[in-house]
């Protein structure tokens, strides 16, 4: 279940001749810790080492994970994007991806590159 709040963000400043434009933001529902709509998108590089013998083969590929956030993860991101350095900062929520028939995991590396 999503939420619709109409929030001003923390660093917006107003001007006089320009009409108050408010931005909706839209949240997850709280108390739902365990459980998250996650939205996965995936790029495919390559394919690799094929084996039609064995079935087998290599993939290289690129996930993206995108969630909704709750209002008081949203209020602890402003919080900490002006007080400190943002690259730091992390989600209570991290997806966890698993590959249950991976037969060898090769290179694994998970990055945040950015938080709309």
């Amino acid at each position: 279940e999503v939420i619709k709040k109409p929030l001003p963000r923390m660093n917006q400043k107003k001007e006089e001749n320009h009409k108050e434009e408010k931005e909706e933001y839209y949240f997850a529902k709280e108390g739902k810790k365990d459980k998250r709509i996650v939205f996965i998108a995936i790029k495919v590089k390559r394919f690799s080492d094929v084996d039609n013998v064995k079935e087998q083969y290599r993939c290289r590929f690129h996930y993206y994970l995108t969630w909704l956030l709750t209002y008081p993860e949203y209020i602890d991101y402003l919080e900490y994007l002006h007080a400190h350095n943002l690259s730091k900062w992390r989600p209570a929520f991290l997806p966890d991806i698993e590959f249950v028939n991976a037969v060898e995991g090769f290179d694994i590396c998970i990055c945040i590159y950015c938080i709309y």
